[in-house]
């Protein structure tokens, strides 16, 4: 492990320990000697996906220590759309990566959100991360229109051309949750 990664690690833990709040990466790359603050935002990302820390995008000193606690990163395959066997190869479209306390048990899938609906806020570009089913959804589920295209909406136990049933829903997605 780089040494420089360890230092700011610890940078992290002492702050969270001293201050009950985590640092920002100005005070980081202050305690640590590092001057540029891309530096100490790469160093960070990396210890974010050895999964020692989780950080949330867009919010100041958000950083949570992960240490003693078991965090699962999966890869979820983003469909490109609907035909008989989602999951081949060229219907994938990369992966979204996600966090789980514990993982799943059922088969995961995401897909990009292509037209804005309204009632679930849902923006063009967002990804919704869903838990296949083809039986009764009560909630938010993923559900085939009559073009053949991904859509969503909500409901209490329909069936009909459901897919999936709704767990999250990532905006602004980067390649980390």
């Amino acid at each position: 492990m780089n040494s420089k990664k360890d230092e700011v690690l610890q940078c992290v833990k002492t702050y969270i320990d001293e201050n009950h709040i985590s640092p920002s990466f100005r005070e980081i790359g202050k305690m640590t000697g590092i001057q540029s603050l891309s530096t100490v935002h790469r160093y960070l990302h990396q210890l974010e996906y050895e999964g020692k820390i989780l950080m949330t995008e867009g919010r100041n000193r958000s950083i949570v220590l992960l240490e003693g606690k078991q965090r699962n990163l999966l890869e979820i395959p983003i469909l490109k759309r609907f035909q008989p066997n989602l999951f081949l190869s060229n219907n994938i479209d990369g992966f979204v990566r996600f966090y789980f306390d514990k993982p799943p048990e059922e088969i995961l899938f995401a897909v990009r959100v292509e037209k804005e609906n309204d009632l679930l806020q849902y923006q063009k570009g967002d990804i919704v991360v869903a838990v296949k089913t083809d039986s009764d959804v009560n909630g938010v589920s993923v559900y085939v229109d009559e073009n053949n295209h991904f859509a969503f909406r909500k409901e209490t136990f329909v069936k009909e051309n459901t897919i999936g049933k709704v767990i999250a829903m990532i905006r602004n997605y980067n390649g980390k949750v």
